[in-house]
């Protein structure tokens, strides 16, 4: 079934390209570590690799350490730190931000709202201006019956707080899906569309993503209590 979703969105993605100006294929694939460390608090590791111009050169590749914090059981907030590594230059991004769950268990569907500050450095010697933006996103996720997988689709805007003219400058639709090796282990397979606008010579992107993500969480056995006779 991975086969065939990455044949499908493989055809669409080239085919748009084919029919579209200033279009570009990219390939995003890494992995990611999940540890909690307490029932609230949960630490995230993600290292990624990001190929652009028709997955044929280097764009980035970075790591991302986040924390979340549980505060309910729908509502989350999340800070983390992202370091990115370019050709040309360095860039560190700081970010918060929270999610709002809510699970409908009649249609086994999980809806999730979130939303999330960015602030983000580029530059090594002379850094440049920051660039600050409000990220809002909405995603359905539905967990398919007796199989191990989860099918999700979403979209994302971006909301900068840069220019002069504050005002949103692209957005992002994706769908894909989760694939259950194990009870702590899994891959995704995704597919963003991404339209940038109100900016000059606008970029289209359609985004290939592999993420293969583990649960390394310790497992804390309860010893039994033996009876005395």
């Amino acid at each position: 079934m991975l086969r065939s979703l990455l044949l499908v969105v493989s055809i669409f993605a080239i085919c748009n390209t084919v029919y579209c100006q200033s279009n570009d294929l990219v390939l995003w694939n890494g992995f990611a570590l999940d540890y909690k460390i307490a029932d609230p608090l949960t630490v995230s590791l993600k290292n990624q690799v990001r190929l652009n111009n028709n997955i044929s050169q280097f764009k980035t590749a970075f790591t991302n350490l986040s924390f979340t914090y549980k505060i309910n059981s729908p509502l989350r907030v999340t800070a983390g730190y992202r370091l990115s590594l370019t050709l040309k230059e360095n860039r560190h991004r700081f970010y918060g931000g929270f999610a709002y769950r809510h699970k409908v268990k009649s249609i086994r569907t999980t809806f999730q709202g979130r939303l999330r500050y960015q602030h983000t450095i580029e530059g090594n010697e002379r850094p440049r201006d920051p660039d600050r933006y409000v990220r809002p996103k909405i995603q359905a996720k539905y967990d398919v019956k007796g199989q191990p997988i989860v099918l999700f689709v979403g979209a994302e805007t971006w909301y900068s707080f840069t220019r002069p003219e504050y005002e949103f400058d692209r957005y992002r639709l994706q769908m894909g899906i989760d694939y259950e090796l194990s009870k702590r282990n899994s891959v995704s397979l995704v597919y963003n569309y991404q339209h940038e606008f109100n900016i000059a010579d606008p970029l289209y992107s359609h985004i290939i993503a592999l993420v293969i993500s583990a649960d390394i969480t310790q497992k804390t056995e309860k010893k039994k209590k033996k009876k005395e006779d």
